[in-house]
């Protein structure tokens, strides 16, 4: 098995410098123009399915890699982002002065959100599930 990960196209957020976290996104330009250069860059690739998440600026930008891709689109909810809790919305510079300020930034969260330990966790559970369940694929995971 071979996994390829890539990031989500640059989206309206990103440009403002808005933390997104779980909100679902919209793409820009130029994370349209981004996600299409990557489909030609894989374009001939052996890819067997394309997972995604299901916050729409992640399902977009592999919607528009498989227009060069031709291997199906499937959602593994739990391949989102990072949940910044009462940060999501808000100027990342402000998650970031906060974070700095702690002592364990590892391990601590964010007001209804989560830690980066609790990220990991999950985000490593996942991959051992795709890594089970897609054993006999070449992966293209987003």
């Amino acid at each position: 098995m071979r996994i390829i990960i890539a990031r989500h196209g640059e989206t309206i957020a990103n440009d403002m410098r808005i933390i997104q976290g779980q909100f679902p996104g919209q793409l820009n330009e130029k994370g349209i123009k981004q996600a299409k250069k990557i489909g030609k860059f894989l374009e001939k690739e052996e890819i067997d399915i394309i997972l995604t998440s299901g916050l729409k600026r992640a399902y977009d930008t592999p919607k528009l890699i498989s227009e060069y891709v031709k291997a199906p689109l499937k959602v593994e909810e739990n391949l989102k982002e990072r949940n910044f809790g009462v940060f999501q919305g808000k100027d990342r510079d402000k998650f970031f002065a906060w974070e700095r300020s702690l002592k364990e930034p590892w391990k601590n969260k964010p007001e209804n959100g989560e830690s980066f330990e609790e990220l990991y966790n999950r985000e490593k559970e996942v991959i051992g599930v795709i890594s089970n369940k897609y054993k006999d694929d070449n992966n293209y995971s987003y």
